[in-house]
């Protein structure tokens, strides 16, 4: 810069004094033109030493940080501007302009150097640092990657999970090799403890999740990681294909805490996601229960849907059961029994994006059943095109009659155990299959007995598979003194006011897993006697009246919620023609609230009331019939459910209440992948020690304790199967699904993905060149060199300019003398 100066100084020359009188006009117009001479060579000086300047400045090629670009531009043209007010003011005062030229330019040159020294203090004191231009320095890294499930989707013949793989090890590849690398795969991790060679072999072992990952939450770990990192960069890496269920979970907050952190952590995120994606799935699966009793039908409810740019047609949905066995590992790899087909329906989806179908599997035996629902169609999401399930079915099990009526008892005792020697005096039809036909003693009992003998000692019941039906009677003074825990149901017909005692027992049996039946009738007294009685701590909900109705008044009746609920399934296929209205009612309790678990299972005719209500308490459940079973004869009989000899709906609802009871087990046995999985392990029962096998053939070993199994969370789908051993072999399983809402193909845009975590809080890139261009500018700061070298190339200019117009009117006096 001072060699424009030195050349000026150099270059002036000496005048020489000659006295000559006629010259005294001429020197005093040179006086009054000196200061303007001056001042352009003073301008053109100065355009020289900044050229020179600029230059010197854009060789250095200085850097600032990638978030400090618009602040240094800024800076740029505040000074730019106090320099150009400053020459105009100064300009005006050479040239003896008046005070309202120069001073509004010297004021304004004054508040733009005063800005911009101020706005360069607050930026070089609280403005990120500048990176360190070593591309050697270790960097601080954080890997996200995205395993859930859309990941699965192929496009261009590979996964997108195996593209996202591909991106991390790549990205891995770029970071110098003292770097410290974490890879979050959702196990906690306390620091960033892995070098790039050993984060490339974590990355390859990782695997897709039938569960949406979390990506806001790691992000929150990943930045807290780096945060407490000592290395001066410091950076993570979201690589998703940007779908919505990913990013589900974040809040209003994300966008804050990353602005908040923004100029200390990069936050880079790579769209590994196909455009244009379509998918066919089916949904969660609807099922009545999980656990049937035993000759139950398991009915499935699946919805079919394609997206909005898959082609319609149409497709077949098969339901499979796996054929009873044993897992076994043969080389390496898990064997299961075979699957065979066991219904199947087709739907059409030409003209709508969505419908449902319904798959069954008839009449179950004791055990564990797997099922696979499987769509088949041609589509490149294959993780929601199958779900799994599986069914449980126990045999009845023993039952005690609570009666203080003998012959009520009789009759209870004898439909639910027809081999029971006591037997009434009308025969009841138990056929509930033999519409409007009575059969024999000898026949109802064969058949009810057949029908809870059990088959097998294999599989997830209730432990009491091994035991026939049979059915005891005690009054309800001697409920106190029984000992309930030898009964899988306990029938309560017209219970009076019980005491405490009583209660208090029955409590603990349904709590305990028991199964509780209670038909109340008159004996429970008035409605205010009945809303003060112990017995309410069993009931459904708070007591009202007792409704009544004409003796030939035929018109109110049972009516079933949903046949294909496992109470019904003892009635088969004829369950939606039980003629109920055959059977009316006189008198019924009615309820002024239900709680908020109570299920209705009928309702009266004219649907205004419920009439059998089920509660789950604990492990076991309770259901409650607001009008006695059976009923006192005579003309205050409050229904004539079992007055006539073809009362066979009612032996229907009696033994399918039983089978309900006493056969279904609490127990969840389908979960939603990622969801913390246990089941009920009663020591009596089942094994303390399982082996556990996962879907990919993975094993350990499991143990109880305090009647839990806990399996942990599971995030592969499939059927999960364990072998114990307590004197023969026991077999149990669970199914673990993809939740339909995580495979939904929606992409976040621009818009969203700026809402979601801040405009300028992050960078985001799809291929390896713009990764490379985008991190580079994040980890070694933007060059001003481009900026500064147009500096160079305008300071040129205008000296060029300057000084062609300068010189031209130097040599146009000389050209007029001549």
């Amino acid at each position: 810069m001072a060699i424009p100066v030195a050349l000026h100084l150099l270059s002036r020359r000496q005048p020489k004094l000659v006295a000559f009188p006629a010259l005294r006009f001429v020197k005093h117009t040179v006086v009054q033109q000196r200061g303007s001479w001056q001042l352009r060579h003073f301008l053109l000086l100065c355009l020289r030493v900044g050229m020179f300047g600029a230059m010197a400045l854009a060789l250095a090629r200085p850097r600032v940080h990638s978030a400090m670009v618009t602040t240094a531009l800024g800076l740029g043209l505040v000074t730019a501007g106090a320099i150009f007010a400053s020459l105009v003011a100064l300009v005006a005062v050479v040239t003896r302009r008046g005070i309202g030229v120069w001073l509004p330019a010297a004021i304004i040159a004054g508040a733009l150097w005063l800005t911009g020294i101020i706005w360069t203090g607050v930026s070089v004191t609280r403005g990120p640092v500048v990176p360190s231009s070593d591309q050697s320095a270790p960097v601080a890294a954080a890997l996200i990657i995205d395993s859930g499930p859309t990941l699965d989707y192929r496009a261009e013949n590979e996964k997108r999970f195996a593209v996202a793989k591909k991106m991390a090890t790549w990205i891995l590849s770029k970071l110098p090799i003292d770097s410290r690398v974490g890879v979050l795969t959702g196990a906690p991790i306390g620091a960033l403890s892995l070098d790039p060679a050993t984060a490339k072999g974590q990355v390859d072992i990782l695997q897709p999740q039938a569960v949406r990952v979390d990506l806001s939450a790691r992000l929150r770990t990943a930045i807290d990681l780096l945060l407490a990192s000592d290395l001066e960069r410091k950076e993570v890496y979201v690589i998703t294909d940007l779908m919505k269920p990913g990013w589900s979970a974040a809040d209003a907050s994300l966008s804050e805490f990353l602005k908040q952190h923004a100029d200390e952590v990069l936050v880079q995120v790579i769209d590994v996601g196909a455009e244009n994606s379509t998918n066919w799935r089916l949904g969660d699966l609807e099922i009545d229960s999980e656990s049937v009793p035993d000759g139950s039908n398991a009915s499935w409810q699946v919805t079919v849907s394609r997206s909005a740019k898959a082609p319609g047609a149409s497709a077949t949905v098969k339901l499979l059961q796996e054929e009873s066995g044993l897992p076994i590992i043969s080389n390496d790899a898990l064997k299961v029994p075979p699957s065979n087909m066991v219904d199947q329906a087709t739907i059409d989806l030409s003209t709508s994006a969505d419908g449902q179908v319904t798959l069954t599997s008839p009449s179950l035996t004791p055990g564990s059943h797997n099922f696979r629902i499987e769509l088949d169609v041609a589509d490149p999401l294959q993780i929601d095109n199958t779900r799994y399930a599986t069914v449980v079915c126990a045999a009845q099990q023993s039952a005690l009659v609570v009666a203080d009526d003998a012959d009520a008892a009789r009759l209870l005792k004898f439909a639910l155990s027809p081999s029971s020697s006591d037997s009434p005096q009308s025969t009841p039809p138990a056929n509930a299959a033999s519409v409007g036909t009575p059969i024999d003693t000898d026949n109802a009992a064969n058949a009810n007995t057949a029908a809870n003998t059990n088959k097998t000692n294999s599989g997830d019941a209730t432990g009491l598979l091994d035991r026939p039906a049979s059915a005891q009677q005690v009054r309800s003074s001697q409920l106190a003194q029984t000992a309930l825990e030898r009964y899988g149901v306990i029938y309560v017909n017209d219970p009076p006011s019980l005491p405490p005692a009583s209660i208090a027992l029955l409590k603990n049996f349904v709590n305990q897993g028991g199964g509780l039946f209670l038909a109340l009738g008159p004996t429970l007294g008035n409605p205010d006697e009945a809303r003060q009685s112990p017995l309410n701590e069993l009931l459904p909900g708070a007591l009202a009246r007792v409704a009544r109705r004409q003796v030939d008044d035929d018109s109110l009746f049972l009516v079933p919620v949903s046949t294909s609920h496992p109470l019904f399934h003892v009635f088969e296929s004829i369950a939606d023609d039980v003629p109920w209205n055959l059977f009316p009612l006189r008198r019924l309790w009615e309820f002024e609230t239900l709680g908020a678990a109570a299920q209705v299972l009928m309702t009266t005719s004219d649907r205004a009331q419920p009439a059998l209500i089920l509660e789950r308490r604990g492990l076991g459940q309770i259901l409650t019939l607001v009008t006695p079973l059976p009923a006192q004869p005579g003309n205050e009989s409050w229904n004539d459910l079992l007055s006539e000899s073809d009362s066979w709906p009612a032996y229907g609802l009696i033994l399918g209440a039983a089978r309900l009871l006493s056969g279904q087990t609490q127990s969840r046995y389908n979960f939603a992948a990622g969801e913390n999985t246990s089941l009920d392990n009663d020591p009596k029962l089942f094994p303390m020690n399982y082996m556990l096998y996962a879907p990919d053939g993975q094993r350990r070993n499991l143990q109880a304790d305090n009647g839990i199994l806990l399996l942990g969370q599971l995030n592969q789908a499939g059927t999960y199967r364990m072998r114990g051993l307590q004197g023969s072999v026991t077999t149990r399983a669970v199914s673990v699904n993809t939740p339909s809402v995580d495979t939904q193909l929606d992409r976040m845009t621009g818009g969203e993905l700026d809402a979601l975590l801040g405009a300028g809080n992050y960078r985001l890139a799809r291929q390896q060149n713009e990764v490379e261009s985008s991190v580079g500018q994040a980890r070694y700061g933007r060059e001003l060199f481009p900026v500064l070298m147009a500096c160079v190339a305008a300071l040129f200019l205008a000296e060029q300019a300057m000084s062609n117009r300068f010189y031209k009117l130097r040599l146009a006096p000389a050209r007029n003398a001549a």
